[in-house]
C-alpha cells in the first residue's frame, strides 16, 4: 500500500515444479554478465495462466502495467490485458524451449529475459 494506492503485483516468471520455489528468468538464465561459451536450456518452460481479480466496489485501476510481446527463436513471452471498472483480467504466456544461445547471442537474450521478468512481476495501481 502507497497511501492511498494499492499495488496488485504480477507474476514471477519462473515456477519450480517439484521445489515450489518461483524466480526470475534472469536469476536462473541470465546471471552472466557475458559468456564465452553457448548456454544451454535443457529444460523446457511453458505455460499460460489467465487470471481475473474482481475488485471491491468503488475500487478503479490507476495505472494498468505495460504490455509484454517478446518474440525470439530461444524466447517468446506476454503479457496482456483487460482493465475495466472493477474487474481485472489478464493472461500471462511464456514459451523457453530447450536449445542452445550462442555465446554472441547471449547479451540480446539477456535483455529480452528482463523485459519478461520486469514485465511479469510490474505492478497494477488501484485506488478506491
Amino acid at each position: 500500500k502507497d497511501g492511498k494506492v494499492w499495488v496488485l503485483g504480477g507474476l514471477e516468471p519462473v515456477h519450480m515444479a517439484g521445489r515450489g520455489g518461483v524466480g526470475t528468468l534472469g536469476a536462473t538464465y541470465a546471471s552472466r554478465g557475458a559468456r564465452q561459451s553457448a548456454l544451454s536450456i535443457g529444460s523446457p518452460m511453458q505455460y499460460h495462466v489467465h487470471r481475473r481479480i474482481e475488485l471491491p466496489a468503488g475500487v478503479t485501476v490507476t495505472r494498468e502495467p505495460a504490455l509484454v510481446d517478446v518474440r525470439d527463436p530461444h524466447l517468446t513471452a506476454s503479457r496482456k490485458g483487460t482493465y475495466k471498472g472493477n474487474i481485472i483480467e489478464e493472461d500471462y504466456r511464456l514459451n523457453l524451449p530447450t536449445g542452445t544461445v550462442d555465446a554472441s547471442e547471449y547479451q540480446a537474450f539477456v535483455e529480452r529475459v528482463h523485459v519478461v521478468d520486469d514485465g511479469f512481476m510490474a505492478g497494477i495501481r488501484v485506488k478506491k
